[in-house]
């Protein structure tokens, strides 16, 4: 019994381990680092991003949650608005993303939650589409009814915040998996260099104003 007992733990640490290690890097740049993996779910890849932001986590975050500023910043974005709020750290909201002839535009809504440490300094979101089946799509748009994401900000001694995105989406419509396989990282990528700026030029202004 105990030397299945062994046999269970040690399979369990091997699986563990390789869902650490599974991540294969593709890019590393000089503020982003980018790695993309297999997924159980999808024949799309999941997609992870990460950098440091010499910002507090929280401001990152009250940015980051700021959905009327999506359009300015998340990739391709061309319309997001609240929808509502389940409770005081959970809410739905909906966007379009502008996609490039001959392809639709996509529409989503997305179910957000959060957690924050007592000090701030630790705070994590997670992001689901969910279908709303009672609401149609607008014409010429495809609805996005699986995709995934989440974003880590942990804030270290120094007062830089560690980010990092983690992303599944299948655009749906008849675009192949190997196609979105291949531009995979573009969008994201290009989404977090816009955050990065977003909170620098918020300083900026701050710090203008004082």
């Amino acid at each position: 019994m105990l030397r299945l007992i062994t046999i269970v733990l040690v399979v369990i640490s091997c699986s563990v381990l390789h869902a650490q290690e599974d991540w294969v890097l593709s890019s590393d740049g000089k503020d982003i680092k980018t790695y993309y993996r297999e997924s159980a779910e999808s024949d799309i890849k999941e997609l992870k991003i990460i950098t440091s932001i010499e910002a507090p986590a929280i401001l990152v975050f009250e940015l980051l949650n700021d959905i009327d500023l999506y359009d300015d910043w998340v990739y391709r974005t061309s319309e997001a608005k609240l929808v509502q709020y389940y409770n005081k750290r959970s809410l739905q909201y909906y966007a379009v993303v502008d996609f490039p002839w001959p392809f639709d535009d996509r529409e989503m809504y997305i179910k957000s939650s959060y957690t924050i440490s007592p000090d701030q300094k630790s705070i994590s979101t997670n992001s689901m589409a969910v279908p709303r089946k009672d609401i149609e799509s607008r014409e010429d748009h495809v609805r996005i009814t699986d995709m995934v994401l989440g974003w880590d900000l942990e804030e270290d001694e120094q007062g830089v915040t560690h980010v990092t995105y983690v992303l599944r989406s299948d655009p749906g419509g008849s675009i192949p998996a190997w196609m979105v396989n291949l531009a995979l990282e573009a969008g994201p990528t290009q989404t977090m260099n816009n955050l990065r700026d977003l909170v620098y030029n918020h300083l900026e202004t701050e710090t203008v104003a004082k």
